[in-house]
């Protein structure tokens, strides 16, 4: 099944007050980066998610029979999944987040399918019904350190290692994402052998199943091509702890649910603390994220945008562009180009200032944009300004040093060739002098001589040995 999922524009992000303040942590340099960090954000409803995990709780995916466990932290005492009569310890009273959701639809599973599914079941159950497919559910897997701490809670039992040992059992991970050095990390930390010569390696025993797949180091995949700004902007906020900045892990995840919110994002999105104010907290996407996410409006010519909006603050992004346009700029990806930006922001940004009547559909300038640049008293940037004086390489001059052009309008008439009016002792009238000049005639080597051309030596000369003409 296709999975869609949800983006923030720039629009919902110049129009959301909750947005707006968080933005305002950042300095006015960091905001165009701020912004592209939110618009590389995929939202994952309660819907696409519950759709999508209940269309891999299928029967035909695993055995004849399946144990359905949800993936969960434990507490600090905690280091078992079973009590001294193998029965599954129960979760503490309070909610504990994603677990929660994920409990639900493991109920609503075996529900459906009560003869081939078991919802947690005991060592006992497990020994009684033969089951010999143990399914994990999680919604994201980063690191992989909560999947592998759960596989561990379950193998201090010796009685399920040994079935483990044996290849009686088989670990089936499910993820709407997970990264690929997560699988890795928790094959790793699994009780047994990966050896060649084991009858059952432990790497044959898991399979993994997940809607997106990615690696940790290939930033540009879901970050855009302004991953490295992002990634600066992350290490420069020193108001965040240094183990969230990348995430959990140094994961720099972008996946998140509206059900819960992983700790592999980076940190300046959830981090809260006395000098910085969270955007989403982890237990879930607040509701006017929600609201805004499911509830999207295109610029129209409302109070958001009109000329009137951009006469008390202008966003730096927007009187950026105004200037390019101004200078001639036109094409979307050329504008994201200069400005540093995603193409997505660039497109949001052409949007809103067409619907507020500063740029035509052509993108030109209108009156209402020039007024806005006027009132601003903005200055075209002098160093985007290119150099058009001459150039002339060094090696191309003859003479003692390179030929330049004069800098100063006064010394412009010194470069030039004599006037037909002055006479020189070295040249006639309205001949040019060489001796104001740098580049001077080399005198020939005394050791070049001259010589008569060779003739070729691979073929006869037909017009017969040269000498004096016969009569």
């Amino acid at each position: 099944m296709k999975v869609e999922t949800k983006q923030l524009s720039y629009d919902m992000i110049e129009k959301s007050p909750e947005i707006l303040n968080w933005l305002s942590q950042f300095d006015d340099s960091k905001r165009k980066t701020a912004i592209s960090l939110l618009s590389q954000l995929r939202f994952v409803t309660r819907e696409v998610y519950s759709a999508w995990l209940l269309d891999k709780l299928t029967p035909a995916q695993f055995g004849n029979k399946s144990a359905i466990y949800a993936v969960r932290k434990f507490l600090d005492d905690q280091s078992a999944l079973w009590d001294d009569k193998g029965e599954v310890i129960n979760r503490p009273g309070i909610s504990q987040g994603s677990e929660d959701f994920v409990y639900s639809l493991v109920a609503n599973a075996v529900r459906d399918h009560q003869t081939t599914f078991f919802d947690h079941p005991s060592l006992c159950a497990l020994k009684d019904e033969q089951i010999h497919d143990i399914v994990l559910i999680d919604d994201s897997i980063g690191s992989g350190n909560r999947v592998s701490d759960f596989i561990k809670s379950m193998m201090v039992s010796k009685t399920l290692k040994s079935w483990w040992s044996f290849g009686l059992i088989k670990i089936w991970i499910i993820a709407f994402a997970r990264t690929k050095e997560s699988e890795k990390y928790i094959i790793s930390n699994t009780p047994g052998s990966d050896h060649p010569r084991r009858k059952y390696r432990k790497s044959s025993k898991f399979t993994f199943v997940s809607e997106i797949v990615y690696s940790k180091e290939r930033l540009v995949n879901r970050w855009g091509v302004q991953w490295q700004n992002i990634l600066e902007l992350c290490d420069s906020e020193t108001k965040v702890k240094g183990k969230w900045r990348h995430g959990f892990g140094r994961v720099m995840g972008n996946i998140v649910f509206y059900h819960s919110v992983p700790n592999n994002i980076p940190g300046v999105l959830f981090y809260n603390g006395s000098s910085w104010n969270q955007l989403v907290a982890r237990s879930g996407t607040p509701q006017w994220l929600r609201t805004l996410l499911d509830n999207p409006k295109k610029p129209g010519k409302d109070k958001s945008s009109s000329v009137s909006s951009f006469t008390a603050s202008v966003p730096d992004e927007i009187m950026q562009l105004l200037l390019l346009v101004k200078r001639g700029v036109r094409n979307s990806f050329s504008l994201a180009l200069r400005m540093d930006c995603e193409h997505r922001i660039i497109r949001g940004i052409l949007e809103r200032v067409v619907a507020a009547g500063l740029v035509t559909n052509k993108t030109r300038l209108t009156e209402a944009g020039l007024k806005i640049l006027k009132q601003k008293g903005s200055k075209e940037d002098k160093s985007q300004v290119l150099n058009y004086d001459l150039y002339i390489p060094e090696k191309w001059c003859a003479g003692q040093v390179t030929v330049q052009p004069p800098a100063l309008k006064k010394a412009t008439s010194l470069g030039q060739a004599d006037s037909a009016e002055n006479t020189s002792a070295d040249g006639e009238i309205g001949q040019v002098s060489l001796e104001k000049t740098d580049a001077k005639t080399a005198s020939p080597s005394l050791n070049v001589s001259s010589h008569q051309p060779s003739g070729s030596r691979k073929r006869p000369d037909t017009h017969g040995p040269k000498g004096p003409k016969e009569t």
